[in-house]
């Protein structure tokens, strides 16, 4: 009868422990947000598409008006249109360095970092540029929101301005 109670205690105290360290594996700070970022542009530094769609939350989506040489578009996608296009594009921007030897410059500006009262989400405002030279230059602004989930940030949703620009 002793050994049951011990076990149980012992079983009590282990999904407690498990409770409480999926509780903080799952919280939010704003020092999570900026590394996110900072994240991100060495994964696309590296043009690495697996990386950066392992960003992507399993129900990602996001939504981007873009301006171009071809007029303006809007764009929806989920997390597996979303991965195949950041695959082809850092196939094009590879190809593209390698042929001019430029290599990209980006800037992330987080404009703003609002953290959910339960921190497991954060909806960051912010604009990104990136350029290549002077032969190709991406702007954007909008909102993000991230997850984290054992301990992992992954971004929920997008909704961005985009503009492009290709000489």
């Amino acid at each position: 009868m002793k050994k049951m109670v011990v076990i149980a205690f012992v079983f009590l105290g282990m999904i407690l422990g498990l409770q409480m360290l999926r509780s903080k594996m799952s919280k939010i700070d704003e020092a999570l947000v900026y590394e996110y970022y900072q994240d991100n542009i060495n994964a696309t530094r590296r043009f690495d598409a697996r990386k950066l769609c392992a960003m992507y939350d399993l129900k990602y989506r996001m939504v981007d008006v873009s301006r171009g040489p071809r007029g303006e578009e809007r764009i929806e996608m989920g997390r597996q249109e979303a991965c195949k296009a950041v695959d082809e594009s850092m196939t094009m921007m590879k190809k593209l360095v390698e042929k001019t030897r430029v290599e990209p410059e980006f800037k992330y500006t987080i404009e703003s970092v609002s953290i959910s009262p339960d921190r497991r989400q954060a909806t960051v405002k912010l604009r990104a540029s990136m350029r290549i030279g002077k032969k190709l230059s991406i702007t954007s602004s909008g909102t993000e929101t991230l997850v984290r989930r054992l301990g992992d940030m992954r971004s929920l949703t997008s909704e961005t301005r985009s503009k492009v620009s290709m000489r």
